[in-house]
């Protein structure tokens, strides 16, 4: 019995042995996937970092690759009178800036700062980003063909029957009305009503309140205002953009930055207009319409 009991602690201890054993086996095991796992989550955390300064290190070179094109393009438009064509469409964000599309023509370009300058398109003038736009060499488009119906035009300045000196300021309020400033001239002036008669300024005939307006005589002086106010008899006026040598008689020979008065935008392509009182067609894609 004594032998028994001896050989069943002998077992029991030897049990208890292994049960330690296999429990000291199972910690270190977990206590080396503990570590495993705190190996690969430093190395994906070191990755991430890596990754994050490779993505500074591109937004760096991006933003200098931008700030460089930007003194680029001012280097280019150093200088004001400039003209440059939009290689991007661009809305404007504020009321101070310039909206356009692509292949638009802005003139009179001068850079302010920080990529920016000031242009005009039209009548509108704005800041626009010089990276949206480049310089654009001044080559003269060519003309459409002229009109047949056109083939003959007198060389007479044309009849503006009776004018009238603008005293004040008046905004149309409706779309068969005109807009003038004071000194403008209304020209072809009829009386149907005796408030309010019918007219032309800035090429649009339309109606405007008499009492605005005093008629001039003849000779252009005025007939009840003093002699010293400003009176205008040359209609709708351009600036040419380019020199034209006419290839017909009966057009018109252009230098750049003359002025043509008495316009008629007859044809989308070719105008009628006056030079030194020498009346006679052109293209129209040569020059602009200016105030």
């Amino acid at each position: 019995i004594a032998e028994e009991q001896r050989q069943a602690e002998e077992q029991q201890r030897i049990a208890e042995e292994r049960r330690q054993a296999a429990e000291q086996q199972r910690i270190a095991e977990e206590q080396r996937q503990a570590a495993e796992q705190q190996r690969i989550a430093e190395e994906q955390r070191q990755a991430a970092e890596q990754q994050r300064i490779a993505e500074e290190q591109r937004q760096a070179a991006e933003q200098q690759r931008i700030t460089e094109e930007q003194r680029q393009a001012a280097e280019r438009t150093k200088g004001s009178g400039i003209t440059m064509r939009a290689i991007y469409d661009y809305t404007a964000a504020d009321q101070d800036e310039l909206s356009f599309l692509e292949g638009d023509i802005i003139r009179d370009v001068d850079p302010i700062d920080d990529g920016w300058a000031n242009g005009t398109i039209g009548n509108t003038t704005g800041m626009f980003p010089l990276s949206y736009a480049e310089e654009e060499l001044p080559t003269a488009p060519a003309p459409v063909s002229k009109p047949a119906r056109q083939s003959s035009v007198s060389s007479e300045v044309p009849d503006l029957g009776v004018c009238g000196v603008a005293l004040y300021d008046y905004t149309a309020n409706d779309n068969d009305e005109i807009t003038f400033e004071a000194g403008e001239t209304i020209s072809n002036i009829e009386k149907p009503d005796p408030g309010w008669w019918i007219g032309v300024c800035r090429g649009k005939r339309g109606t405007f309140p008499k009492d605005y307006v005093s008629l001039v005589s003849s000779d252009g002086a005025p007939t009840d205002i003093p002699a010293q106010a400003p009176v205008s008899d040359d209609g709708l006026c351009a600036r040419a953009l380019y020199s034209y040598t006419p290839s017909d008689a009966d057009e018109l020979e252009l230098t750049e930055g003359c002025i043509i008065t008495h316009i008629d935008q007859v044809d989308a392509g070719w105008w009628i207009g006056v030079i030194n009182g020498q009346k006679g067609m052109f293209p129209s894609s040569y020059c602009e319409i200016i105030n």
